[in-house]
């Protein structure tokens, strides 16, 4: 139904995003969020360059081209909603059985780069065409929500905007007195995950797809 609900608004600025458990979801709002965000930041203006599974839909995101590793899924043909939709529900069952925390962020973005360049000679400069992304991001679970204790990390929770570079804080103190550093000392201390860590999570999502990805 997401993915339907981005397809039919037109509007690049419209966002669903879900918070899972240990990952900041506030209580009782486990469920899919909507909202405009009302200007291109963070990794909607990136022009972020995952890596390539071998197929067309599947990619991951890794260090250091964004500050978080993630499992990305692009939709470029209307055909492969079905196709995507189960291989995301493999994922998050994959992270879930794994104990490993997790934040959901959709958008509109520019269709990668490694795959029109692959597929199509098209100049980088030349490419415009926005595709539904969706950006899965497992993290370290957080026992901490908004405002406990007065911390940074109380006024700064890095949950699925955040994760995605969209900022919104929440304490005008701490909105004029941090800044960039600051901000990636609270990500490199709390909700990064290792390198090798998500790499065994991508290599057992990706045999598993191996034998299953046929059958969808």
């Amino acid at each position: 139904m997401s993915i339907e609900l981005l397809l039919l608004i037109e509007d690049d600025n419209f966002l669903i995003i879900y918070n899972g458990l240990m990952a900041h979801a506030s209580v009782n709002h486990l469920h899919l969020q909507t909202l405009f965000w009302p200007c291109k930041s963070g990794i909607l203006e990136k022009s972020v360059k995952p890596k390539s599974t071998g197929w067309d839909w599947l990619f991951l995101l890794q260090r250091p081209d964004w500050y978080l590793p993630a499992f990305v899924f692009q939709l470029d043909d209307l055909t492969d909603i079905e196709k995507i939709t189960k291989a995301l529900d493999i994922c998050v069952k994959l992270l879930i059985e794994n104990g490993v925390a997790h934040n959901l962020f959709m958008c509109r973005s520019k269709q990668f780069k490694n795959r029109l360049n692959k597929v199509e000679n098209i100049p980088n400069n030349e490419i415009s065409k926005e595709l539904v992304t969706i950006y899965l991001f497992p993290r370290k679970a957080s026992k901490e929500g908004l405002f406990v204790g007065g911390s940074l990390t109380s006024t700064f929770v890095p949950a699925a905007l955040e994760v995605a570079g969209l900022l919104p804080v929440y304490d005008s103190d701490f909105f004029a007195s941090t800044n960039e550093s600051e901000i990636l000392k609270i990500f490199n201390e709390r909700e990064l995950m290792s390198d090798e860590y998500f790499e065994q999570l991508a290599n057992k999502l990706i045999n598993y797809l191996m034998d299953e990805v046929d059958e969808f």
